[in-house]
């Protein structure tokens, strides 16, 4: 067998011709600094393309980024001192353009010459990939979203903050877990039988606590640099709150869709019996079939002002005319509008009034309107029995409560009362009509008033609804008011010291 020579000892043994080749090629930077003067001696064709010819005279220092100055002369001081004459460092640097560019540098210091000798790598790219991934990272780990991790063997290997809040679950518990944890056994079955292919669809998640939630999962595949499938990256968004209003919205449009048509198959009933040429209707009867089309036409008119009010509230111009009123004058307007209502379907309105010599500063129609409601919503459910009106003058309120003798509000459906386009019973067989937006208007009415609203079921049977209107202040009022709360407070005081 040959023997090859031995050429590893002549491996790096270059001419000088075969060295100035290489630096007068290379993209990294050559150059030799004076230590003393920090002046540039040598340097090599990429430092000129980079930082310009100017840079080779004068302070090197200055063609450092102000910022980043005190680091290397902290760096230079700390390496004579120690000893250390090589280091590595990255700052940023001045180029010919005057922007700056991060550099690495690698130096070794020769004291007996006083030379520094250093090699630059220009890393701008490498740092703004940094930051990019840092970014990238952040948002990933501090998404509302949940973004998790998975190989082919279906184990969680990553988890953000965003899976935690979702699941319940910590980065210890879930990294190492199965992912068909995460998803009940339909939604696996579903999985099992189409894949962990690229796919965007809703399944159904179990939260640690074993609470189950509906969930827009993306699943994206993770390919390696030969477009070979390496794992997955699922991610998980809770649509709990979208499919309850959606629900909520679908029940809505069912239940306008109902309150319009009622009140238009009764007038156009009317219309017809009372155009039919065959029919000698005498003048009593239609009398009464002309009073139950207006009542119809009452009736749209009231939820096309209910869904009115609705949009004037959500986009922001819900406007108030306020003016001094009296509470019980409001409370009385109310009652006129509705006490033909309440007496067709049996109920008695009966009043509980307190002397209240107040004035409120509100809009009298808009709080007309919440206790009209109140009071029709209150004559649905009363059957025939008494409903009781009460006004009542607090310390710095008015308080308004309509209190009925129905079933009440049960604990469980209490979440319902004063949310849009909600309703206690919301099926097409309910008893009672209504599209749900009368609450919810009256507590945007009442807040706006800086008011509350609230409820409570009676002991007995049925519920009130109350709401508080805060007292109109006077300057006279509150002089007094305030004479009489010093006064009080003089009073303590000599109490105390004696």
């Amino acid at each position: 067998m040959q023997t090859l020579p031995n050429t590893d000892k002549h491996r790096f043994d270059f001419s000088a011709d075969e060295l100035q080749f290489l630096l007068n090629e290379s993209p990294d930077i050559f150059c030799i600094t004076d230590m003393t003067t920090r002046q540039l001696v040598k340097a090599n064709p990429a430092h000129d393309q980079l930082f310009g010819n100017e840079s080779r005279s004068g302070d090197f220092i200055e063609w450092i980024h102000p910022d980043d100055r005190a680091f290397i002369l902290e760096k230079i001081e700390q390496n004579y001192l120690s000893g250390n004459h090589t280091s590595i460092v990255e700052c940023r640097c001045r180029t010919k353009t005057g922007e700056y560019v991060w550099m690495q540098w690698r130096s070794t210091v020769a004291l007996e010459k006083g030379l520094s000798y250093s090699v630059g790598r220009n890393i701008q790219e490498q740092k703004e990939a940094q930051i990019r991934s840092t970014q990238l990272a952040s948002l990933v780990e501090f998404s509302a979203d949940g973004i998790i991790g998975v190989g082919l063997d279906k184990v969680i290997r990553t988890w953000n903050k965003g899976a935690s809040a979702i699941f319940g679950l910590s980065h210890e518990e879930a990294e190492g877990a199965c992912i068909e944890d995460l998803f009940t056994a339909e939604s696996n079955h579903r999985l099992a039988q189409e894949g962990l292919a690229s796919r965007d669809t809703e399944l159904k998640c179990v939260r640690k606590n074993g609470q189950t939630f509906f969930a827009s999962v993306v699943i994206s595949d993770v390919l390696d640099h030969n477009h070979k499938r390496t794992g997955y990256v699922i991610t998980i968004r809770d649509i709990t709150e979208r499919k309850q209003v959606e629900k909520r919205v679908k029940e809505f449009y069912s239940t306008v869709s109902h309150e319009l048509r009622t009140p238009l198959t009764s007038i156009l009933g009317t219309l017809t019996l009372i155009s039919a040429d065959n029919l000698a209707l005498p003048p009593d009867v239609i009398s009464e079939l002309v009073e139950i089309a207006k009542d119809s036409c009452n009736r749209l008119i009231r939820l096309i002002n209910e869904i009115l009010d609705l949009q004037k509230i959500e986009s922001g111009k819900f406007d108030l005319r306020l003016s001094e009123n009296c509470p019980i004058d409001l409370m009385n307007k109310a009652i006129n509008e509705t006490s033909a209502m309440a007496e067709d379907r049996g109920a008695c309105l009966r009043t509980r009034f307190e002397p209240c010599p107040a004035k409120l500063n509100v809009d009298a129609d808009k709080i007309v309107q919440v206790l009209t409601n109140l009071i029709s919503n209150a004559t649905k459910f009363s059957e025939s029995k008494p409903i009781e009106l009460s006004v009542q003058c607090l310390d710095r309120s008015v308080r308004f409560s309509v209190s009925d003798q129905g079933p009440g509000i049960p604990d469980d459906q209490s979440h319902k009362l004063f949310g849009k386009f909600q309703q206690i019973d919301s099926s097409d067989s309910r008893k009672y009509g209504g599209t749900g937006l009368g609450l919810a208007i009256s507590k945007n009415i009442i807040e706006l008033h800086g008011g509350s609203i609230g409820y409570k079921n009676n002991d007995q049977n049925g519920c009130t609804f109350w709401f508080e209107i805060p007292l109109l202040e006077i300057p006279q009022q509150l002089e007094v008011r305030e004479t009489f709360e010093s006064g009080l407070a003089n009073v303590a005081d000599a109490v105390l010291s004696h």
